[in-house]
């Protein structure tokens, strides 16, 4: 029977990262089955293989709604317990291993909910055993760089980030390392991250309940543990990672046993929580990613520079030679030439800085999750329980930015009471009530936002009063030109001299010496946009140790520019001259 598909032609793009053997591959195979489409599904590698090497990407198109158990003899749905609420009645007496899936199956709660269309992209592990970190994000970058040139607007972003991690694995320094770079690479995914904790199973859970009563962090079995494990995997994670980052964190049951309809129940629809998460989520355009150097590439492109400005340095003492050889007029008219040419050079990576900033692409600040006592979801009056409905407010601010907004989300257990939602200017708080499904955990999500106008104000500022003062120098520069040359061109200046020869070779000293210099600015860009930066040419030399690095790679660089003129002949001669002296 054919479905309707929510976003046919804009699928979700998520960007899946983590560890090898943490269950990337395994959590995204979940996905697929759910699906109930026919699609390739990623090998998973055992406890000492990753089996991700390479960049691969996923469509797939899943279901918006949650799942209920049913029951084939009464032909009804099975009134089951909500984890977040009623644990103890989950894992008392083994509850969970007695709902046996040849009497139960899993079903669609709405059965005609349209589907969300997914594009998943598997990544090498992170933290790799075989030392590969840095190839490894190299391959990401590498399939990242290519989809941003692609002719599909779709394809140029990516709405959300996960970090697939073990949740019974400590959060490794190599590892720290590593998602740090990727924060630093991609910042405005990093408030929308969501965690997604593996190997989460309720055997797991109930090793670690008993373990928290024996140490005293519970008072007691009816106390829940698995709320407790949340709030102190989001404490640890914060503290390893030393960045301010408030992820969402999902535990999931990376392989429920095909026995027991429970277990089932509970991974798909923390799958169909994560897929709610991220269907909120805006589209960050891939140009927004930055190459964030490493140590390494820093002394790589160092090296370009270097010997780079031996070339300059040569063109330079030429430029001044043929100078003092020159008529005054020409040595003005070459002199007003270079110093306008600078300053073109420099409002025009001025003006791609504030073309990469000064925008209203989204920048997520962090997501937010209610938080309510599940106690207070059940009121016992004897021996009969009676669910409540659960009702709540939650207030959001972020004094660091000049303005932000939220986008509540709702789900099938509970829901955002959005016309009492609001956000105060003078206390930049915003503040949302909500309430729940009768005895269920609301869990609803809501996001801040801001844009990168607002996020990087402090820097657009300075970007625009540096191309302010550039303008007005070029400025004054035209004007003497003008009054020089009484508004000729270039050319007509040339001839005007009239010693075309020399102003050829004036014009073309003066061409190599600006170009060659804009260059080194931009080998020197700390975080360059990916897009510009991450070429073929680039991906080749920083696979280099730097003192691997030739004159080849420099070449290779000048080629990679497309400059209109032909800088490759001139610079190898600079540089064998060089060598020869």
């Amino acid at each position: 029977m054919p479905y309707r598909v929510l976003n046919p032609d804009s699928p979700i793009v998520v960007l899946v990262i983590g560890p090898s053997q943490n269950g990337k591959t395994t959590f995204i195979n979940q996905i697929i089955r759910m699906s109930g489409k026919k699609v390739d599904f990623g090998m998973e590698g055992d406890r000492s293989t990753s089996c991700t090497t390479k960049v691969g990407f996923f469509d797939v198109e899943i279901p918006t709604s949650e799942y209920i158990m049913f029951d084939r003899e009464t032909r009804r749905e099975v009134d089951v317990p909500d984890i977040a609420v009623d644990e103890h009645r989950v894992l008392d007496g083994n509850w969970w291993r007695k709902q046996s899936s040849s009497r139960f199956d899993i079903r669609l709660r709405d059965p005609d909910a349209p589907y969300l269309k997914l594009r998943l992209i598997d990544t090498p592990g992170l933290d790799d055993s075989a030392n590969k970190d840095f190839e490894n994000m190299q391959d990401v970058l590498t399939a990242l760089n290519a989809l941003a040139k692609s002719s599909e607007e779709w394809k140029r972003s990516i709405n959300a980030i996960v970090l697939v991690y073990n949740s019974n694995n400590a959060f490794s320094f190599s590892f720290q390392t590593v998602i740090k770079h990727y924060h630093q690479c991609m910042p405005n995914l990093f408030g929308g991250l969501a965690v997604i904790n593996t190997h989460f199973d309720l055997a797991n859970l109930s090793r670690k309940k008993a373990h928290l009563i024996r140490d005293r962090l519970l008072s007691s079995n009816a106390d829940n543990a698995r709320a407790n494990i949340i709030k102190q995997r989001a404490a640890d994670f914060k503290k390893a990672l030393g960045e301010n980052l408030g992820p969402s964190h999902f535990f999931l049951d990376s392989k429920p046993k095909e026995t027991l309809a429970y277990p089932e129940l509970l991974s798909r629809n923390t799958i169909a929580s994560i897929v709610s998460f991220w269907r909120a989520a805006s589209p960050m355009p891939i140009t927004q990613m930055r190459l964030v150097k490493s140590a390494d590439m820093l002394a790589i492109d160092a090296k370009l520079q270097r010997r780079l400005q031996v070339a300059i340095d040569g063109w330079s003492s030429n430029l001044r030679e043929l100078k003092k050889a020159a008529t005054d007029r020409q040595a003005l008219r070459s002199s007003l030439q270079q110093t306008m040419a600078e300053l073109t050079n420099s409002i025009a990576r001025c003006q791609e800085d504030l073309d990469r900033w000064d925008n209203d692409t989204v920048f997520p600040i962090q997501t937010y999750t209610t938080d309510d006592d599940p106690s207070a979801m059940a009121l016992f009056f004897k021996g009969t329980i009676f669910r409540r409905r659960v009702k709540g407010t939650m207030s959001i601010t972020e004094s660091a930015y000049e303005r932000f907004t939220v986008e509540p989300t709702s789900s099938a257990r509970g829901r955002w009471l959005t016309q009492n939602c609001g956000y105060d200017a003078a206390t930049k708080t915003w503040r949302g009530e909500y309430e729940g499904e009768p005895g269920k955990s609301p869990n609803l999500l809501a996001r801040s936002q801001t844009t990168n106008r607002i996020k990087y104000r402090d820097v657009i500022a300075d970007k625009r009063r540096s191309k302010r003062n550039y303008e007005t120098k070029m400025a004054d520069h035209e004007a003497e030109w003008s009054e020089r040359f009484a508004g000729l061109s270039l050319e007509a200046a040339a001839e005007k001299t009239g010693d075309n020869e020399t102003d050829r070779k004036l014009d073309q000293l003066v061409l190599y010496v600006e170009t060659a210099k804009n260059l080194v600015e931009i080998l020197r860009q700390p975080d360059p946009p990916i897009d510009k930066a991450f070429n073929a040419s680039a991906q080749s030399r920083y696979t280099k140790r730097p003192g691997e690095v030739t004159d080849k790679d420099l070449i290779d660089f000048v080629i990679a520019a497309e400059l209109s003129f032909d800088l490759v002949k001139p610079l190898k001669k600079e540089l064998t001259d060089d060598e020869e002296a």
